[in-house]
């Protein structure tokens, strides 16, 4: 059985790990890598790619959960408070650190050391133009490595995420939604205007985001000019050099060939509307009469748009969906299942269930308590 996922992050956790327990089916986690908070925004700089950290944190999920050391290898950081030749001094002893911290044999050692090579070769040749020092602080070591990777296979994302799939033996598949290299902006209903990635995640505020939009990460944008304009005009302008990401050839079959596909829950704006602008994405997964496509609204209130009920996910899902498709679709050619979390009890921290307004999508909805007993906020992935 194939299962595709589009990821929404930490929302999709619990259940990938729960799907992969199961034997004889193939998974394919869909992600967005427009990611540029402060380390993963450091490599996007240096490197000139997309961003490798959910890339990176889907693998972990997806590794053999047996294999401690590459468990560990894995969610390594550096510490918050490195310092710049702390780091280098790391990276030199790279080779030393896998054997004895890691216990890894020389055949990936080799490899891991290549990645490693170049990438220091880079941000050497780099810091000389930027003027400044690559800043290491909490930044992941699996990330260097990727972009190390992402050089030596000829600047290719899905060249580099196949080799560490083929090198740390990983199963299942990750296959981001376009290897366009864009950066996300947003405006938000009162005009504001979050110009990254890292704004929309870290906005904590009961405005709407009206609007995602992604340019060209070479696009420089005169701030000063725009805060001048009104909503209408900011509206306008920021449509004009938006850029719809062209669907990455490698999932279009992933999508055809898929028996269930998962609209997973997690941060909308920034984790999951992007991948559903895609071009065409909603055309080849309406078209996919056979699988059986469900969409799970988020437990707790989104730190992006808390005011969300539980039929605005469906709603923004189905249109950004459409948006990306040249034939519009019925929400049911999209979605035939919802499942949303009840469990009858009034909670300002939870999505409300507004049944009347899911019951207007006319798409079959379960709505149950579908929370970990213990991990409040998370959904009982099993």
């Amino acid at each position: 059985m194939n299962i595709l996922i589009f990821n929404g992050g930490r929302g999709a956790t619990s259940i990938i790990k729960n799907l992969k327990k199961i034997k004889k089916i193939n998974i394919t986690s869909v992600v967005n890598a427009y990611d540029d908070g402060k380390s993963t925004g450091e490599i996007r700089k240096y490197f000139e790619m997309l961003g490798p950290s959910d890339i990176r944190k889907v693998q972990s999920i997806f590794l053999d959960d047996k294999n401690k050391n590459y468990k560990d290898f894995f969610n390594y950081r550096f510490e918050k408070d490195i310092t710049y030749n702390k780091a280098i001094d790391f990276l030199r002893n790279f080779e030393k650190i896998l054997k004895s911290k890691f216990n890894f044999k020389e055949k990936l050692t080799k490899e891991l050391v290549v990645f490693k090579d170049i990438f220091l070769n880079n941000i050497y040749d780099k810091q000389n133009l930027f003027k400044s020092d690559f800043n290491f602080s909490d930044c992941s070591l699996i990330n260097c490595l990727y972009a190390g990777s992402y050089i030596v296979n000829n600047r290719d994302i899905s060249k580099t995420i196949y080799k560490f799939k083929e090198i740390f033996q990983i199963k299942h598949d990750v296959v981001p939604n376009s290897i366009d290299n864009l950066n996300m902006i947003a405006l938000r209903k009162d005009g504001h205007v979050l110009y990254s990635e890292s704004e929309i995640v870290n906005l904590r505020s009961n405005v709407i985001l009206h609007s995602i939009f992604l340019i060209d990460h070479k696009k420089k944008l005169d701030k000063a000019k725009i805060s001048n304009l009104n909503f209408e005009e900011k509206l306008n302008y920021f449509k004009k050099i938006n850029i719809i990401p062209n669907l990455n050839k490698n999932l279009i079959d992933k999508i055809k060939l898929a028996n269930v596909i998962i609209f997973s829950p997690g941060t909308q704006h920034s984790s999951l509307l992007p991948s559903y602008t895609t071009n065409n994405i909603g055309h080849i997964i309406a078209n996919n009469r056979n699988a059986l496509k469900v969409f799970i609204t988020n437990i707790g209130a989104d730190y992006e748009n808390p005011v969300y009920i539980a039929s605005d996910y469906v709603a923004n899902a189905v249109k950004y969906l459409d948006q990306s498709s040249k034939i519009k679709s019925d929400a049911n050619d999209y979605i035939n299942l919802i499942i949303v979390n009840h469990n009858n009890k009034i909670d300002s921290n939870k999505v409300h269930f507004d049944k009347e307004n899911l019951k207007k999508f006319n798409i079959k909805f379960i709505a149950k308590n579908f929370e970990d007993k213990l991990l409040k906020g998370i959904h009982d992935g099993e």
